[in-house]
């Protein structure tokens, strides 16, 4: 996951833009095993079948960090650019290496 934080390409769609070094990763993981103690969903780390290479990860998240949306959940993911064996996943568009974003939807908390 450390790859994926630190490609440009991927963390350029997330907050600031800014890659995160092997520590912040960690940081990353560990909140995200919290958050499944303590809200029983959260994300899930996502591989390559054929190969076992971690693409990246996708779940539910509390957007801690837009407190103005608060409370909700974000549908998020996160995937590296990984070699597929020549398949066309995940689908892009053409030129684009790699994929990494938080959805804009959200769901309310009632």
């Amino acid at each position: 996951m450390a790859a994926v934080n630190a490609d440009p390409e991927v963390i350029r769609w997330i907050r600031d833009g800014s890659v995160r070094d092997e520590q912040q990763t960690r940081g990353g993981i560990q909140a995200g095993e919290s958050e499944w103690e303590s809200q029983d969903f959260g994300l899930f780390a996502m591989e390559i079948r054929s190969t076992g290479a971690l693409a990246g990860f996708t779940g539910l998240s509390v957007p801690h960090y837009l407190p103005e949306v608060l409370p909700a959940v974000e549908v998020g993911w996160r995937l590296g650019d990984v070699p597929t064996g020549g398949r066309a996943w995940p689908p892009r568009p053409s030129g684009a290496r790699s994929v990494g974003a938080a959805s804009n939807f959200w769901c309310r908390a009632s």
